[in-house]
């Protein structure tokens, strides 16, 4: 008889599918939040899926909630991703899968309690619940036509038909010193390079902050016990829209800290020296992209 119940129990324990919100929070005093992705698990199956929403225009519900950081959702949401991964070396049961969004109560991506949910299909619930809980339709229809999100996107988007993250292009790169200051992309060959949009198309305190912000970077990489960092190459991809006086002004203050000034039209060409460099460095040879 107790053998019998302890079979139960463990078909109980491991027999449902789960799904749990991923929040944001970037106040964690103030209690707001928006949902950024969905987790799913499925015990009986030992599966486990993730999705979340990758990128943050300016009229994403992200943006909008004061201090909002699409750029620290996308870091933790990885990070997030990395963590499953790890976690899922042993066998998902509903106990852990808890224990699990447990860690995350205090965090600014938080984990909603599990829910059960009587589906067969745990793929196709994922997808049914980042539709209805978190899919942000308003903000893909509303197209960023200014700021430094345009230069990114444009940027980010010749790199990827070259196929230079496959070939290990970074995205959202925290640097390796104590502000842990984060740039839009990066890769190392010798020593480490990284970019950052910055755009003029916007009030003059945003797009001040956008440099100072981006001089302060490269200042304290310059300064890291890493050789290969503080030898390093920094650039800035721009556009020339804006107010020219300013961004004269601007692109003047980055070229006295050495910091490369590059057009967003460059970025083909920039996309190919990059694609050279990552291949050089990297001792197993690699299709073209």
């Amino acid at each position: 008889m107790n053998k019998q119940t302890d079979n139960d129990c463990k078909t109980v324990t491991q027999g449902r599918t789960l799904y749990s919100v991923i929040r944001y929070v970037p106040n964690i005093l103030r209690e707001e939040f928006v949902n950024v992705g969905v987790l799913v698990v499925s015990p009986g199956q030992n599966w486990h899926g993730l999705r979340a929403l990758s990128s943050f225009g300016e009229g994403s519900r992200v943006k909008l909630l004061p201090g909002g950081d699409g750029a620290f959702v996308r870091h933790a949401v990885k990070a997030l991703g990395g963590a499953l991964t790890r976690y899922s070396e042993y066998e998902w049961t509903e106990e852990r899968f808890r224990d699990f969004t447990v860690a995350y109560a205090a965090n600014n991506l938080q984990l909603t309690a599990p829910r059960p949910a009587a589906v067969s299909d745990a793929a196709g619930l994922l997808q049914m619940l980042f539709t209805q809980l978190v899919e942000d339709v308003r903000a893909e229809r509303t197209v960023p036509q200014r700021g430094r999100t345009v230069i990114r996107d444009e940027v980010r988007s010749v790199f990827n038909q070259r196929g230079l993250f496959r070939l290990g292009l970074k995205e959202d790169y925290i640097l390796p010193v104590r502000s842990e200051p984060v740039v839009d992309l990066a890769y190392q060959n010798g020593v480490w390079h990284c970019y950052q949009a910055v755009a003029f198309d916007v009030d003059r305190r945003k797009a001040s902050s956008q440099v100072n912000a981006f001089r302060q970077t490269v200042t304290d990489a310059r300064r890291a016990d890493d050789p290969l960092l503080a030898q390093g190459h920094f650039a800035v991809f721009t556009n020339h829209r804006g107010d020219s006086e300013l961004r004269e002004d601007l692109l003047g203050l980055l070229e006295e800290e050495s910091i490369e000034v590059l057009d967003v039209r460059d970025a083909l060409t920039e996309a190919s020296k990059i694609a050279h460099d990552l291949r050089s460095h990297d001792l197993i040879p690699r299709p073209q992209a």
